[in-house]
């Protein structure tokens, strides 16, 4: 890159940071700060958390990990977001790896931005819809996994949490919290494309960043997914930059009983499992036990013969 692609992205850069000032400053009033991060979203963001409040939502995790969202032995529950940049699927975060060019003709890389984004994935798959899940942790796991429900306005709710661990520094998050949307490879790489010659001095770059978040390739349709995404910055002198951190997820205290609605056991979980399960359960800050129950999706059915 020569001297002046230097300075062009360099002024692009600044241009980015003054953005997200004047963002912040607009809309400081919708912002709720709480311990160590600031969350900041979008009147569309907010639009469809209010529109979709009581939505259920459904995610299949390992026991394991269900038990550290709860909180066992006096621990306080904490929910995970991985780093996007660790997510299995190549095509995950495709838009901050490409390196794209500017009207200027300047080549931008945003492979940096990707270790700043966090995320967690949900889907609108009931326990009834959920086969193939269950059917990859039951054989990898050995059925040791549970589906846990939420809402959308819950999940949204809990993000405002008062402690944030594994982050170094005062951060404020960019959040984004909508259905993905599922389109044919070359409709997918289309749409993208435009919006990225949309960008005006890319002033809506990280909208656009966090949009290809939302959208994959049509074959993983029936997924139905609902995701939760956060790009953390760093206030350093009145200026933002990007809030680097080693570690492969961030986490955030949460109280279960205000997020939890359900938890089903998974139909392959040994009983003995399930009965280790509501011990651990009965460890923890959870309220009531109720909440859990067994798949019953493989239950027999007794038919009642004609004599």
């Amino acid at each position: 890159m020569n001297e002046e692609q230097c300075n062009a992205l360099a002024s692009i850069q600044i241009g980015v940071e003054r953005e997200m000032e004047d963002i912040e400053a607009k809309i400081v009033d919708n912002m709720k700060t709480q311990g160590e991060i600031t969350i900041i979203a979008t009147d569309d963001v907010r639009r469809f958390v209010e529109e979709n409040r009581d939505l259920p939502i459904h995610r299949v995790m390992k026991s394991k990990h269900f038990l550290n969202l709860l909180g066992i032995d006096g621990k306080d529950g904490a929910n995970y977001l991985c780093k996007v940049s660790e997510w299995p699927d190549v095509n995950e975060g495709f838009f901050y790896r490409q390196a794209f060019q500017l009207g200027d003709e300047t080549q931008v890389k945003l492979a940096d931005w990707l270790e700043t984004v966090y995320g967690q994935c949900w889907s609108l798959n009931d326990e009834s819809e959920t086969c193939y899940m269950w059917e990859v942790y039951g054989k990898e796991d050995k059925g040791d996994v549970v589906q846990i429900s939420t809402t959308v306005g819950k999940l949204w709710d809990s993000i405002n949490s008062p402690k944030w661990e594994t982050i170094e520094s005062c951060v404020y998050a960019n959040a984004k919290l909508g259905k993905v949307g599922y389109a044919p490879l070359p409709v997918f790489v289309s749409h993208m494309n435009r919006n990225i010659e949309e960008m005006s001095n890319m002033n809506n770059l990280n909208d656009v960043a966090m949009e290809s978040l939302f959208i994959k390739n049509y074959p993983f349709k029936f997924e139905r997914e609902i995701r939760l995404v956060l790009s953390l910055e760093r206030k350093r002198n009145g200026n933002t930059s990007s809030q680097v951190n080693e570690s492969k997820g961030i986490t955030y205290g949460v109280n279960p009983n205000n997020l939890l609605t359900r938890v089903v056991a998974s139909p392959y979980m040994h009983p003995q499992a399930f009965e280790n399960l509501q011990k651990q359960m009965g460890k923890s800050q959870l309220k009531s036990l109720d909440l859990l129950k067994r798949s019953e999706l493989f239950l027999v059915a007794n038919v009642d013969k004609e004599d």
